[in-house]
């Protein structure tokens, strides 16, 4: 935590603050749900977060992870690891289509780099309307909809009450069984007990999985076992050039507040996001 020496605002990632002069809080993530409070909206605290910042290394980090299964990079890499020579049918990205459940600043972003592979990109807003490069918006409440007809599905929704297990055994149940899971939002949007059912009984293809509900992940938890679980750190936002963007969006905010100016990334603390 940061604090001003006059305590009118406080940097956060996670915590809360009881300073009696607070007007303002930034949040070092894009995430926000741990940052809320009640009193927030009760004393009229503004509360900022990093969205946007991360954006593009997370798209980056699920361009990885559609290319890694398409082409059985994992296979290969288990293979060389015991010196054993196989070939693998792969995928071919164009015209395959990526669902996207929210599609906020990484969704976008990642829908765009997947329009340059030549796959139709589709997703999920609160409030749907156009959007530029997106083929077709739905209504947050359409996820299954969407499920069904995505080879590869993104979970990229803010975590909000609303979006608790918004990955639940229905959208589950709607997505082909050679499609796949990318998450990497937060672990309480996926009911991770359902997802286990659906990969045991071969009704997905398998699932890349950054986030998860307990973390650190538990050392025996089946996800590490098996085959076609891709499993990563939560570590899809990392990058040098993204803390940099996080650095700076913080500092312009400073340089707002202190001028009596509006400031950016304003979170709506009824949303949550």
């Amino acid at each position: 935590m940061v604090r001003a020496s006059r305590s009118c605002f406080a940097v956060l990632f996670g915590t809360s603050t009881r300073l009696p002069d607070l007007r303002w809080v930034h949040a070092l993530s894009a995430g926000v749900e741990r940052v809320i409070r009640p009193e927030m909206a009760e004393r009229g605290i503004i509360l900022t977060n990093s969205a946007g910042a991360y954006s593009r290394a997370m798209a980056e980090s699920v361009l990885a992870s559609i290319l890694a299964v398409a082409k059985c990079l994992p296979e290969h890499v288990r293979n060389q690891q015991e010196g054993i020579w196989r070939t693998y049918s792969k995928v071919e990205l164009r015209g395959k289509t990526l669902g996207v459940l929210g599609l906020g600043s990484i969704g976008r972003d990642a829908a765009g780099l997947a329009r340059c592979l030549g796959m139709r990109t589709i997703g999920t807003l609160r409030h749907p309307r156009a959007l530029p490069g997106i083929d077709a918006v739905y209504a947050s409440h359409e996820a299954a909809r969407v499920a069904a007809e995505s080879d590869f599905l993104l979970v990229a929704a803010p975590s909000t009450p609303a979006t608790q297990c918004l990955v639940d055994e229905a959208v589950l149940c709607a997505m082909r069984p050679t499609a796949w899971l990318i998450n990497v939002a937060r672990g309480s949007l996926v009911d991770e007990k359902a997802l286990l059912r659906a990969l045991d009984e071969g009704r997905l293809a398998g699932a890349c999985l950054d986030v998860f509900e307990r973390e650190p992940l538990p050392s025996d938890h089946p996800f590490w076992h098996m085959a076609n679980v891709l499993v990563t750190p939560h570590n899809s936002a990392y990058s040098r050039e993204s803390f940099e963007r996080a650095t700076e969006l913080f500092l312009d905010n400073v340089a707002r507040f202190a001028a009596g100016q509006p400031l950016r990334n304003v979170v709506d603390l009824e949303a949550g996001y």
